[in-house]
């Protein structure tokens, strides 16, 4: 019983030290993963719009993209799709992800959502504490 209390104690110290503008973060890269997940199943025109709506600040959305681009490049677990420019590594993602199942599909997306949030909030913690904070929200998002 004292791990399990060592280990809720170790949660709670990481969301006390969570700011408002990490979970932000965590909200954007969600929305981001959560537009590459209803791409998924029901493809539309242009990716990019589908992912990161056209009605988000400019200024935000590029942040967003550098982020994304930089979280692909990170996972680096789909070799077909090295080599290529941001937004087409996005739809080479995409077309990947089609092949996976379910389960092999959420787990890249998770991964995705807390690399971009690394990403957004600039590595300031360890990637565990924005895999656990991206979790978080998930789980109170959609559960």
């Amino acid at each position: 019983m004292k791990f399990f209390k060592k280990i809720w104690i170790r949660i709670k110290s990481i969301f006390n030290r969570a700011d408002d503008f990490l979970e932000q973060h965590v909200e954007q890269a969600l929305m981001i993963t959560g537009g590459i997940k209803r791409f998924l199943e029901s493809p539309a025109a242009d990716i990019l719009e589908a992912v990161i709506p056209g009605d988000i600040d400019k200024l935000v959305r590029e942040k967003l993209l550098l982020a994304t681009g930089a979280a692909l490049k990170a996972m680096g677990v789909i070799d077909a799709c090295k080599g290529l420019n941001d937004a087409d590594k996005l739809r080479c993602l995409v077309a990947e992800l089609y092949k996976l199942q379910k389960e092999g599909k959420d787990a890249i997306l998770f991964k995705l959502a807390a690399l971009i949030v690394k990403n957004m909030h600039g590595a300031k913690f360890p990637q565990s504490t924005y895999d656990l904070l991206t979790q978080g929200k998930y789980v109170e998002r959609y559960k």
